[in-house]
């Protein structure tokens, strides 16, 4: 996932900077959380949606 965002970070020409900041705190914090399972209302609803939308990806095949 880290690695991924990195690479659209850098496709899409956004500055180093903002990039290494991005990483390095908002993805370890919601990774953390996540782990946790300390996620936010908010984030708890988007992890839901994805989870869902996982499960119908591997029941479409």
């Amino acid at each position: 996932m880290v690695y991924q965002l990195k690479e659209k970070l850098e496709r899409n020409a956004i500055s180093p900077k903002i990039a290494e900041h991005t990483l390095s705190q908002t993805v370890q914090g919601v990774i953390k959380a996540y782990q946790n399972q300390d996620l936010g209302g908010f984030a708890k609803k988007i992890a839901q949606q994805l989870e869902q939308k996982g499960e119908k990806l591997n029941e479409d095949g």
